[in-house]
């Protein structure tokens, strides 16, 4: 699936934001020009094309030509290549690369690196009250879904191993 123009646009116009709002990460960017990176979003049939420019970052819904890397995943598991808190692990945990594979560390260490101050650019529209707030309530959110999903993976373990028998216990 291609992505309509105007998403795309709005897409390019977030990421170089959120490149704009860290210097470095624009820098480390801007180093890539004359590189493609593909993400295919496996799930919805959709690819996008990332290309590094001396101003940032084009998106395109369609490129003439093989990609330097691509990368290719799920929705969350793509959205865990800046978030995760042990980078390594992300590929071949849901996301799967071709091509140069360290253009797609660079990329993902920029990603990791990007260092946003959400809040300070909230505190702008809606005043330092209203940013902290909000901050405080996605940081309660986040690690609210960090422990579910902890919870949940352990809960399903037991299952299978107390309730269903499917799983052997490990000896302690």
């Amino acid at each position: 699936m291609v992505l309509p123009l105007m998403a795309t646009a709005a897409l390019e116009k977030a990421l170089n934001q959120c490149l704009h709002m860290d210097p470095e990460s624009l820098a480390q960017v801007t180093a890539l020009e004359g590189k493609v990176i593909a993400l295919e979003i496996s799930g919805l049939g959709c690819l996008v094309y990332l290309v590094p420019t001396a101003t940032g970052l084009r998106v395109q819904g369609v490129f003439e030509g093989e990609p330097d890397v691509t990368m290719r995943g799920g929705p969350f598991s793509l959205a865990r290549l800046g978030m995760s808190e042990h980078p390594a692990e992300v590929f071949g945990h849901g996301v799967e690369m071709t091509g140069d594979a360290l253009l797609g560390r660079k990329v993902q260490r920029i990603l990791d690196g990007l260092q946003l101050d959400w809040e300070e650019q909230l505190s702008h529209v809606g005043g330092d009250v209203v940013a902290r707030q909000v901050g405080n309530t996605v940081r309660g959110l986040r690690d609210w879904g960090r422990n579910t999903v902890d919870t949940l993976g352990r809960d399903v373990a037991e299952y299978f191993q107390e309730e269903s028998r499917d799983l052997v216990v490990r000896p302690s």
